[in-house]
């Protein structure tokens, strides 16, 4: 049975209040989640996903879906260590509007 979003953003907003250093990552089954359910866990606290195909025991979604949304609600993106972020360029950006319907 699926894990209701309004206790899952409650145990999110929990983890970082508890924990306020580490990474509450999103990870598999995200795919089940809708965008607006994935931004009030990124809102709650979570701070991190698998990102890509990378994830061997669920499928993620697409690179180009969670860019979009990671862009549309105004949120960084590190890559590798933490000190290294990814910069959106001016093309990228307007293409990721594309993709997220903007």
């Amino acid at each position: 049975q699926p894990v209701d979003i309004f206790e899952l953003v409650r145990l999110i907003a929990l983890a970082r209040m508890a924990l306020p250093e580490a990474r509450v990552r999103l990870a598999a089954g995200r795919t089940r989640i809708s965008r607006e359910g994935q931004a009030l866990c990124f809102f709650a606290g979570a701070n991190s996903i698998f990102f890509g195909d990378k994830l061997l025991t669920a499928k993620n979604p697409e690179v180009d879906v969670d860019l979009a949304l990671l862009y549309e609600l105004g949120l960084n993106i590190e890559t590798g260590d933490r000190a290294k972020s990814f910069e959106l360029t001016p093309q990228t950006a307007a293409s990721l509007r594309t993709v997220a319907g903007k």
